[in-house]
């Protein structure tokens, strides 16, 4: 996907998800005024339920979109980051805008980036992360995982979407002296 693409779905998920707040609030004002009603309808006689509202399939539609959009741009932002490590040259690494002593193992540590599932943690203490090859440069930030210290969430700050949705997770010691 060329990265014009991946730059409109990251704007369409963050326009699609202000829909989805907002089609929610429509919801909540249809349910409540639907609440305040059901006793006069009980008398009159008029049907207690009719169809399912507007605004709340708008709202599932504009979550689903979010959620597909945000989908698009971490597979590509994790296709960004496998092409800068298995570029030509060899890559460079910076750890917090210094070298580290051993680009080797830090090289080695980033390669072994693969999504997982959460765990009920958080991430902690950014580490920014800066590769440098014949592809490109790509800035990452990893937080330690507030559970386990050897273990890493990783974000790419170039998108919107995944300055906050991880794009994928490490474990490794390399970074313990950060």
């Amino acid at each position: 996907m060329s990265e014009a693409l991946v730059i409109i779905a990251d704007h369409l998920s963050m326009l699609t998800l202000v829909g989805a707040i907002l089609a929610l609030v429509a919801v909540m004002v249809h349910v409540v005024r639907r609440v305040y009603a059901f006793p006069a309808r009980l008398l009159d006689g008029t049907p207690r339920f009719d169809r399912f509202p507007r605004s709340a399939m708008v709202f599932f539609a504009l979550v689903a979109a979010t959620i597909l959009l945000d989908g698009l741009v971490v597979a590509h932002a994790r296709s960004v980051v496998a092409r800068a490590l298995s570029a030509a040259t060899t890559p460079r690494v910076l750890v917090n805008g210094q070298e580290p002593n051993d680009q080797a193992a830090v090289l080695a540590a980033v390669r072994s980036l693969e999504s997982g599932l959460g765990h009920h943690s958080h991430p902690l203490d950014p580490i920014h992360i800066e590769i440098i090859s014949s592809a490109g440069s790509v800035a990452l930030e990893m937080g330690r995982d507030s559970e386990r210290p050897d273990e890493y969430w990783v974000f790419m700050p170039r998108y919107w979407a995944t300055k906050t949705l991880e794009i994928g997770r490490l474990t490794s010691t390399v970074f313990s002296r950060y």
